[in-house]
């Protein structure tokens, strides 16, 4: 490709020289020559892609409202039906859903939290900013308008199930007070459930993954990364090719791995916000 020929050229680069190719090099329909210079870092904050393309107000919009549809669909609906169907029928029977059938349910929101995670990354990323700053910032309000939602959701679901249990159903408005033993009673279970719901989950299980997904997993690919990169020619072609999918800034030929995009693939990921 055009990079692969430029970089093959940058070897015999001289600025001065007038004849190298590589200083005749024009935009087509435009009269200013492209100039090379050599530069010994570049940026990793901007979406060089997307340079030249402006990015409009409908393309967020559009953008916003498919993370608000996967939300919807995705964390609302089973959501929902976890209520419905498990447990305001152990509600009812003044019991609470336990063993598997929690367990199971909290491995499926898991798996769909971490869905809608990765799919708001890659919508914000596809909206076309040209500075990666920009699309972390739309990143980090979606990903806190849906935390605040899921938070709301959870305790929705508390209090309902806790509603679930009162024999004689009173109206949602009386339980700003306790005067009676029975609302005195959904009150306290309101309050031990939300406390389990924080402890450990809320309070520690994310300070230990960070651990795990911030230290030792970065350190683990990066050393696989490079041990693969430096090694690229001497592996086996079948292995080669299953692994090209996964290994960033792969070469299109197996065979040579150009320095270019091994050092892209090498460079060091950016400090987010």
């Amino acid at each position: 490709d055009d990079v692969t020929h430029i970089w093959k050229e940058l070897s015999s680069f001289k600025p001065d020289q007038a004849s190298h190719p590589l200083n005749n090099l024009q935009y087509p329909g435009s009269i200013e020559k492209i100039q090379f210079h050599f530069v010994w870092s570049e940026p990793p904050s901007v979406n060089w892609q997307f340079l030249g393309k402006s990015v409009e107000g409908k393309t967020v919009l559009k953008a916003v409202s498919w993370i608000f549809f996967l939300l919807m669909v995705l964390i609302v609906v089973p959501i929902f039906c976890y209520y419905k169907f498990i447990l305001k029928p152990y509600a009812h029977l003044g019991a609470a859903a336990t063993g598997s059938k929690t367990a199971v349910m909290g491995m499926i929101l898991g798996l769909l939290n971490t869905i809608v995670n990765i799919q708001t990354y890659a919508t914000s990323y596809n909206v076309g900013f040209h500075r990666r700053e920009r699309m972390d910032i739309m990143v980090l309000i979606c990903t806190v308008c849906f935390t605040l939602l899921n938070i709301g959701f959870s305790f929705l679901i508390v209090f309902a199930q806790a509603y679930g249990k009162v024999l004689d159903a009173v109206p949602w408005h009386v339980f700003s007070n306790i005067d009676g033993l029975e609302l005195l009673g959904v009150e306290n279970e309101i309050g031990q459930n939300i406390f389990m719901m924080m402890y450990p989950g809320f309070f520690f299980v994310g300070s230990s993954m960070t651990i795990v997904m911030a230290g030792m997993w970065p350190w683990i690919f990066n050393t696989f990364l490079a041990k693969v990169v430096y090694v690229w020619a001497a592996l086996p072609r079948p292995l080669l090719k299953a692994l090209r999918p996964i290994v960033p800034w792969a070469p299109d030929d197996i065979e040579i791995y150009p320095v270019w995009r091994a050092e892209r693939g090498l460079e060091p990921m950016e400090i987010q916000i």
